[in-house]
């Protein structure tokens, strides 16, 4: 029996210690797991806060090619309408009277630039639009007057372009 009493205080040593390392091991496996489970779930949401983030840029992105293509569209409307203009009373030598067609077309364009540009770029489009007289007014007019009147309009429009163009491609976004 001496043995026995001997022995037992041995046997809860090696328990003791053995629960030890157990314990010891497991403790810092599951805190090394715990540790990983967190820093998975912290890149799980960055990677979807991340594609948020491009998903918005994308879709502003969209959003702007969108309107600037409306924009573009809007120029040309404007653009073929003061070109329509030059070629019926500006350089034909007989100017002719324009087609009510033609008024509502450059009516539609401007106002198409009002709803779409800020208001200097509208106000430099409605200044090209007081410049246009009766095609009758040109053909009364000779040399020097009707050559002023064809400057004042070209430099009109490319004031109105340049304004339309730069708030599509620069300056005013």
């Amino acid at each position: 029996m001496g043995d026995n009493i001997s022995l037992s205080p041995f046997i809860y040593f090696l328990l003791s210690l053995l629960g030890a390392g157990i314990g010891a091991y497991f403790g810092s496996y599951l805190r090394e797991k715990g540790k990983n489970l967190a820093t998975h779930e912290d890149i799980d949401r960055v990677v979807r806060a991340t594609e948020d983030i491009k998903a918005q840029i994308s879709g502003n992105l969209w959003m702007r090619q969108r309107r600037d293509e409306i924009r573009l569209g809007a120029i040309n409307e404007y653009l073929r309408a003061t070109n329509a203009y030059v070629a019926s009373a500006l350089v034909n030598p007989n100017p002719q009277t324009p087609v009510i067609k033609w008024f509502e077309d450059f009516n539609i364009a401007v106002q198409r630039i009002r709803v779409l540009f800020s208001d200097s770029t509208y106000q430099a489009a409605q200044a090209v639009d007081r410049l246009i007289v009766p095609f009758g007014t040109w053909a009364v007019l000779a040399g020097r007057d009707r050559r002023d009147r064809a400057n004042a309009f070209a430099e009109a429009c490319h004031v109105a372009l340049t304004a339309l163009y730069g708030e599509v491609f620069g300056d005013g976004g």
